[in-house]
């Protein structure tokens, strides 16, 4: 009897001891679980905030030559992006919408030579870019300030041995090229260095316009007719006349309205929450992040603009920065960094501030400045980043763009400005700028510099005269603006 009495015990207690660690394993889960409160955050008066800067002054989208104007709501116009006419005996494009475009030939070899070219609509014959033992020629394009591509053209030729044919293809990332066209026949090849005009549509290809174009011509001997057998090595092929034809500017429905936050982790700086908020497609009102209870440092950044910021493509607390390609000269930064707790569902209310500066010239010139065709500016200082939480963080900025300005003088108005981007800088922060001015002959009519140190949130003013005068050297005086009011003015 009594063993009879111990199994019951002992099988009783088995499952007792069971039941008690199933129950606790399905409660760990539960007890592990971090609840997660609602933060809505409100940004104060941003819409007036965006608009209190707005001023008739901008700097404007560069003419084309031979432009013609898209739709009204489009702020892009038509024309040649690049032309290379080489009458100067040069390999420098005449019209070019952004700077470091390159010709190179047989791996990277820069050809020298120049022979007497053809005319083309307003360029006369001038010169021709000759080349000699061509296997390969590869055009460069930066695709900077460019809306869409739309057509490559060039004029062709060659010696009697030199190719008859040739192939054309496209790259961006200057290895891997993709076929437009294998075999491009020359329409006369009995007589030597005559004239082939071809031009290639490049509606269908799809470009990122964040990048450089490369394309790639290769020669072949193709037809021949009368001309000599084909000379690879000693072959001349000459080139003219050389364009790429597209929309050059900003698309309005393209342009950027986003928000980018990064939510760290107080303590631990561990990033926890990020992400880009479209607020061209959602109201910003209805904003709002979900996190644990904490406490947190959150970075919020509008942009307004026809490109993105450019940010780490990891994210770590202490190396953490933004920044805005020089070129991309209109855009309108705003931002906040904010510290706060969450216990709960909350809604947190932030102002934001602005993080560019505007950099403009008041022209004093008492002549008619009409025949300015174009100005072309490039920073002098180095490009220019903002690290909120760690300031000896090395410049992680290689952006060497520049802004191109047609501008629109008459008697009342010689001003042009720019937006400079510079974060919520606690020190002025040292900026130069060189300034070329040319005419609608593409000639050079004046290069300068100017100098100061600027804060955030200000307006910079440089006063001078934008041509010499003869005899003279012309200086600017620099007014500084620290509301925008103009009510406070600081001159130096």
């Amino acid at each position: 009897m009594r063993k009879c009495t111990y199994t019951l015990w002992y099988s009783f207690s088995i499952l007792t001891i069971i039941f008690a660690s199933s129950c606790k394993r399905e409660s760990y889960p539960e007890d592990d679980v971090k609840e997660s409160y609602t933060v809505a955050v409100r940004f104060k008066e941003f819409d007036q905030a965006i608009r209190e800067f707005n001023t008739s002054q901008r700097a404007q989208l560069p003419r084309l030559t031979g432009a013609t104007s898209l739709s009204s709501t489009n702020a892009v116009e038509e024309g040649y992006l690049y032309f290379w006419s080489f009458n100067q005996g040069t390999l420098e494009p005449d019209i070019y919408t952004g700077s470091g475009a390159t010709l190179t030939y047989n791996g990277g070899l820069v050809p020298v030579s120049f022979a007497t070219g053809w005319s083309f609509e307003s360029y006369t014959p001038g010169f021709g870019l000759t080349i000699t033992g061509a296997n390969e020629i590869v055009l460069k394009i930066p695709l900077s300030g460019v809306a869409y591509v739309k057509d490559f053209g060039l004029d062709i030729g060659s010696s009697g041995t030199g190719p008859k044919s040739f192939s054309l293809s496209y790259s961006q990332n200057g290895q891997q090229y993709t076929l437009i066209s294998d075999e491009n026949q020359f329409n006369n090849t009995n007589t030597a260095q005559t004239k082939n005009t071809f031009v290639f549509s490049l509606l269908d290809i799809s470009l990122d316009l964040q990048r450089d174009l490369f394309i790639k011509l290769t020669p072949k001997a193709g037809f021949r007719g009368e001309a000599s057998d084909y000379r690879e090595s000693t072959g001349v092929t000459k080139l003219d006349n050389i364009r790429l034809v597209g929309g050059r500017g900003t698309v309005q429905n393209t342009s950027l309205k986003t928000l980018h936050y990064h939510v760290f982790d107080a303590l631990s700086k561990d990033l926890i929450h990020s992400g880009v908020y479209d607020f061209l497609a959602k109201s910003l009102a209805d904003f709002s992040l979900s996190l644990p209870a904490g406490q947190y440092i959150a970075s919020f950044v509008t942009n307004e603009s026809s490109e993105s910021l450019i940010l780490p493509t990891s994210t770590i607390f202490s190396s953490f920065y933004m920044g805005n390609r020089f070129a991309n000269h209109e855009a309108q930064i705003f931002g906040k960094l904010d510290t706060f707790t969450v216990t709960g569902h909350m809604e947190r209310e932030i102002a934001l501030k602005r993080y560019f500066s505007e950099i403009k010239f008041e022209f004093t010139d008492d002549i008619d400045l009409s025949h300015v065709a174009r100005i072309e500016i490039g920073r002098t200082h180095n490009p220019e980043f903002y690290a909120p939480f760690n300031v000896t963080l090395v410049n992680p900025i290689l952006d060497q763009s520049e802004i191109l300005i047609v501008p629109s003088f008459s008697s009342t108005n010689k001003t042009i400005a720019f937006n400079q981007f510079l974060g919520n800088v606690l020190q002025p922060l040292a900026v130069g700028y060189r300034v070329q001015v040319y005419d609608e002959a593409n000639t050079l009519l004046r290069s300068f510099e100017v100098n100061s140190a600027i804060p955030n949130n200000v307006q910079l003013l440089f006063r001078g005269r934008l041509l010499e005068a003869a005899g003279e050297t012309s200086s600017f005086s620099i007014v500084l603006k620290d509301e925008w009011d103009g009510q406070h003015i600081i001159d130096f």
